[in-house]
């Protein structure tokens, strides 16, 4: 693992008792997790302060701990090393940074307004299959979950796999430089987290701190030419490789249909010569996403029989577009996020669809859209018809504006304060034949009415 001298090359660590000499087996910011010879950083949170914790993880037997300067008073006489730092958690992001440094494991860094964790899924599928590879966990891409997962990573990791996301300017800089990527790529640049990052020119920028980092670290960025801004970029950086549907590219992809269990079917012309794919996952989005991925796979070493081998290991991230079957109905999950861009996607898929004859639509708000949030929640009426739903069942603030809108349209509509309203009318919903789309952000918990539906059909 790591000495306490390798985390003094940090100027943010002080070692105030114990012996600069002590090897740490692992490194821990949770206490049910603190285990014997590891280093307990004590992080203190909107809910928790790892502070009060320490006691218990002096039990479980760690060998150091790491303190807020302002509290190193308080466990001097601890009997163990006692580091301290002014802000533990950048010091917990320095130790992630100093690890990695000293590991001889590949970065792959992902981000994008939509995509990021199935292709990270993908990427990961691809890679284990040749190599020793560890990726991001749950929804770890944060300034915390960046460095967790790079302490995580086995010490026979060859490639790692880090998805890396934001909602403030500033905070991909932050994880990219901890992460010290050697494969950078912008999936796309969409609406997303506008509250903050105002407009697509500014998450564009934000999200580009990861390519800057690449290169820093004379590495590799891959560029999406189909998204227009990003394909300028291409342009901008030394060491670049482009991927695209619809003009040349290093890596071109082409859809040529879809199998009868709705797979679709993706040609590949790559520096190795063209090659058919099978995309075990739903949806256009899904193609674009593994066309990606192969990019980045190709260019680490893996060959065209691998890539469509590897492929068919591949199962669809929780909650984004799982298709499950409840009886006479389909219900598909798209609950684990929502922007109006990945909103539209889920409309184009379930237009696509034709195995049930009805479409309907359960729909919660989408959050960080700032002052275009009323706007962009109304723009999705006209996709709604264009892709024949014939119902929508609404909950949210912003979800009002655009039952107003469906209306007019002929698309029969129901707007809920409460969700559990909305439950109990789609328990009394006839449903046969029907596909049901349910979806929102995260903070609407619209799980819980995919819970409900299943429920319903397995009566």
């Amino acid at each position: 693992m790591l000495k306490i001298s390798d985390l003094l090359s940090s100027h943010l660590i002080t070692i105030n008792t114990g012996s600069a000499d002590t090897v740490l087996s692992s490194v821990s910011t949770d206490s049910r997790k603190a285990d014997p010879g590891s280093l307990f950083v004590a992080i203190k949170g909107e809910k928790y302060d790892g502070h009060d914790f320490i006691p218990a993880v002096i039990k479980a037997g760690v060998k150091a701990i790491l303190v807020n300067t302002e509290r190193t008073d308080e466990f001097l006489d601890a009997g163990i090393t006692v580091l301290s730092a002014p802000d533990t958690i950048k010091a917990y992001g320095e130790i992630g940074r100093i690890y990695r440094k000293h590991k001889k494991f590949r970065v792959v860094s992902l981000t994008g307004s939509n995509g990021k964790t199935s292709t990270k899924e993908i990427l990961y599928s691809l890679f284990s299959s040749k190599y020793k590879t560890y990726a991001t966990g749950a929804n770890n891409n944060n300034h915390i979950g960046v460095p967790l997962t790079i302490l995580s990573a086995p010490a026979d990791t060859q490639y790692l796999i880090l998805e890396i996301g934001t909602n403030h300017f500033g905070e991909i800089e932050y994880s990219a430089g901890i992460a010290v990527p050697d494969y950078g790529v912008i999936l796309n640049i969409g609406d997303s987290h506008l509250e903050y990052l105002i407009n697509r020119q500014g998450v564009r920028k934000e999200k580009e701190a990861l390519l800057k980092a690449t290169e820093a670290n004379y590495g590799t960025v891959f560029i999406n030419q189909d998204d227009p801004l990003l394909a300028p970029l291409s342009a901008k950086y030394s060491r670049v490789k482009t991927f695209s549907f619809t003009t040349d590219a290093d890596y071109k992809g082409n859809i040529m249909g879809f199998t009868n269990d709705v797979k679709t079917i993706l040609n590949i012309s790559s520096p190795a010569g063209k090659f058919d794919v099978i995309v075990p996952l739903p949806g256009e989005n899904n193609a674009k996403n593994m066309l990606a991925a192969i990019a980045i796979a190709m260019e680490c070493g893996l060959t065209p029989q691998e890539i469509i081998a590897a492929a068919a290991s591949i199962k669809p991230a929780k909650g984004r577009l799982n298709r499950i079957e409840a009886g006479e109905f389909s219900v598909v999950d798209d609950t684990y996020n929502a922007n109006p861009d990945s909103m539209k996607a889920a409309f184009d898929y379930l237009g696509k669809d034709k195995t049930r004859s009805r479409r309907i639509a359960v729909l919660g708000d989408m959050f960080e859209l700032g002052e275009n949030a009323v706007e962009m929640h109304i723009s999705l009426a006209k996709h709604l018809k264009q892709n024949g739903f014939e119902k929508v069942f609404l909950t949210g603030e912003n979800m009002k504006h655009l039952a107003e809108k469906l209306s007019p349209l002929k698309i029969s509509n129901e707007h809920f304060e409460e969700k559990g309203k909305l439950a109990e009318s789609l328990m009394n919903e006839e449903l046969s034949d029907s596909i049901v789309l349910v979806k929102g952000s995260r903070g609407m918990k619209m799980e819980e009415i995919v819970k409900v539906l299943i429920e319903r059909g397995n009566r």
